[in-house]
């Protein structure tokens, strides 16, 4: 589930995203390093803060909520995460 929150002049403002947390990238021993999240309507966001991704590794496959900011690049939903949260599954 993705949920547009916009202001008044009509800009993106904060976009809340509901999913599981996958992995989209692996390095060549296999590690994961990139993540996403897949949205109930089948849409993806990739987390766009490595560092942040390194840390929501831990929480794969799990229930995720977040607030961020979309952007589109190279054909894919790109999320900038402000906030996150796990949910109980």
């Amino acid at each position: 589930m993705a949920v547009n929150h916009r202001n008044p002049l009509g800009s993106m403002d904060m976009m809340k995203v509901k999913g599981i947390l996958i992995p989209v990238n692996w390095d060549n021993n296999g590690n994961v390093v990139s993540v996403a999240i897949a949205a109930n309507d089948e849409s993806e966001y990739l987390v766009e803060d490595p560092e942040l991704a390194g840390k929501l590794k831990g929480r794969l496959r799990q229930v995720v909520e977040v607030s961020g900011v979309v952007k589109r690049a190279s054909g894919k939903n790109i999320i900038k995460i402000k906030q996150w949260r796990c949910q109980n599954a």
